[in-house]
């Protein structure tokens, strides 16, 4: 199985799936988005809320939807917005994951924030590439680990 398969296993019985939109130096995500749209589930994808730094959150129709956004990632043009707690499945990035789920992003705490009231409730599953895999991380308090990790080779 590929990991694109794998991912799309992961949302066969979910409706409505929460997944980043890639950045140049993580697993892309825009095919995924694509076939998640064309399986007509409910793709919902993250906003950078800079003045906060919190994560807003859009449902997009089409990958037409989007636009260059805050850091140089691409955001819905137009927000439709949505209740997380609506949510079936979330797909995280991060910059390195350890083998219990521990996940790294890039310091600012956005998806932490985010995800702090989801865990335990939903699925939370890490996307990455396989050298971003380490045996164990050191983690705060405050960091979100993901319930699975699913790494490109």
């Amino acid at each position: 199985m590929t990991f694109e398969e794998e991912v799309l296993s992961l949302c066969k019985d979910k409706d409505t799936v929460f997944i980043f939109i890639s950045k140049n130096d993580e697993v892309q995500t825009l095919g995924i988005i694509e076939k998640l749209l064309l399986q007509e589930k409910e793709v919902i994808v993250p906003i950078s809320i800079e003045k906060n730094k919190t994560l807003g959150i859009s449902e997009i129709i089409s990958s037409d939807d989007l636009r260059l956004g805050t850091y140089g990632i691409l955001e819905p043009k137009k927000i439709r917005t949505v209740d997380k707690s609506n949510i079936d499945i979330f797909f995280v990035p991060g910059t390195i994951f350890d083998k219990k789920g521990n996940r790294k992003g890039r310091g600012l705490g956005y998806f932490d924030r985010f995800l702090a009231d989801v865990k335990g409730k939903k699925p939370i599953i890490g996307l990455c590439f396989e050298e971003q895999v380490v045996e164990r991380l050191k983690v705060n308090p405050w960091d979100v680990p993901v319930d699975k990790v699913l790494a490109k080779s």
